[in-house]
């Protein structure tokens, strides 16, 4: 769900621009890396934009949804150009209770 959350607001932000998506894994942990081309900076929205068109209106709560599941997450600006919004997730096994 977290990777599915980042790569449709990338999608749906990036185009026609390329996207870009990498998985990372151990017996610990999978990092999810999504990055685009878009010059804006990743906003995590906890409600809806009242100014949006209602059909618009879930736009951009990716980030919402990725706090929620992820163990950690960022962003960070690989250059001028390119963005890159990661996010963490422990193995069961390997939680704190």
């Amino acid at each position: 769900m977290s990777l599915e959350a980042v790569s449709l607001d990338a999608v749906a932000l990036a185009e026609p621009r390329p996207i870009g998506l990498r998985l990372l894994a151990n017996w610990q942990r999978v990092v999810v890396e999504v990055w685009d081309c878009h010059p804006g900076v990743p906003v995590r929205r906890t409600t809806p934009d009242p100014l949006l068109p209602e059909n618009q209106a879930e736009c951009g709560r990716g980030l919402e949804i990725v706090h929620e599941l992820a163990n950690r997450w960022g962003t960070r600006r690989l250059s001028a150009h390119v963005k890159t919004v990661w996010a963490e997730l422990l193995l069961p096994a390997w939680q704190s209770s």
